[in-house]
């Protein structure tokens, strides 16, 4: 067989490279787990195979883009009703600052739409020419199940808080909860959607770098519907107060609101690039001593 990192042609018994230190799956025990596998396990195998064969992939790309179309709109929905939450606090508090407020807000809200679709795309383009690795399809499958569970026990929960304190926000805090986990879980499905590869031969150091990094895409690939959901959600709280007694404080939150949503896509980049500076620094020093033993030879 040959090294998956450098090439080199090794024993077919050998479980690490002597040119590059790569560690090599064993054929063998990865028979013999599979070997010993219960009648259950098998089921939940071929549940999440048939699973991996829907088109996640397409379905994730095209409502993406989808609603990232909506975000557009959606800002600019926000500016105008931004621009007539503050006539109204200008008219209710006979104070111009309201006016100011609104045309701040309106402008806000038009380069937020534009800047935040160019980081969206630069956010994709980054996650999808980083590769993360992992030794073996296990640590995926066992990621899916956990994150399908996960989702049903939020949703669970949410029912369950909302009917035992007769307060409908923990309903939507468990619907929150199931998008976060059934998308990661998706994402586990197809992990080309977040540049992993499964069943390659790494280090521990390295895969878990990649468990890390994982997760962490999965988050920006989440971005695009967190980006629209909290523009249309904002724009309805500011709508549901614009008759309120105390307008002036609703639309403060809202214009903060605003801003935090519009900068977020910009944070996730900056976060995104810090983040694999210091992978890259950590994997630098992780190859020292293999290049040192290298050049001694």
């Amino acid at each position: 067989m040959f090294c998956s990192k450098c090439g080199k042609e090794l024993p077919d018994d050998a479980v690490k490279c002597d040119a590059c230190g790569s560690v090599l799956k064993p054929a063998a025990i990865v028979e013999l787990v599979s070997a010993k596998s219960s009648l259950l396990n098998q089921w939940i195998d071929c549940g999440l195979n048939y699973l991996r064969k829907l088109p996640f992939e397409k379905m994730v790309n095209a409502l993406e883009n989808l609603i990232s179309r909506i975000g557009v709109f959606s800002f600019y929905l926000l500016g105008l009703v931004g621009l007539v939450g503050g006539l109204i606090t200008a008219l209710h508090y006979e104070s111009l600052q309201g006016l100011w407020i609104g045309l701040g807000w309106l402008l806000l809200c038009i380069l937020f739409a534009y800047f935040g679709t160019k980081l969206l795309q630069s956010i994709k383009a980054l996650v999808l020419s980083t590769n993360s690795l992992f030794s073996s399809q296990s640590l995926l499958d066992c990621i899916t199940v956990l994150l399908l569970l996960s989702g049903l026990a939020a949703l669970a929960a949410g029912i369950y808080l909302s009917f035992d304190t007769s307060d409908g926000t923990h309903f939507w805090y468990g619907l929150i909860g199931v998008f976060m986990a059934e998308f990661g879980a998706v994402c586990s499905l197809a992990p080309q959607l977040v540049s992993t590869e499964a069943g390659i031969a790494c280090s521990p150091g390295e895969e878990l770098i990649g468990l890390g990094t994982f997760f962490i895409k999965i988050m920006l690939r989440m971005l695009p519907f967190i980006w629209c959901i909290g523009a249309l959600l904002t724009m309805i709280y500011v709508i549901i107060h614009l008759g309120s007694d105390n307008v002036g404080e609703h639309i403060m939150t809202g214009f903060s609101t605003t801003i935090v949503l519009g900068l977020l896509p910009l944070a996730y980049y900056l976060g995104f690039l810090l983040y694999y500076f210091v992978i890259d620094l950590a994997r630098a020093v992780l190859s020292l001593p293999g290049k040192l033993d290298r050049l001694n030879k």
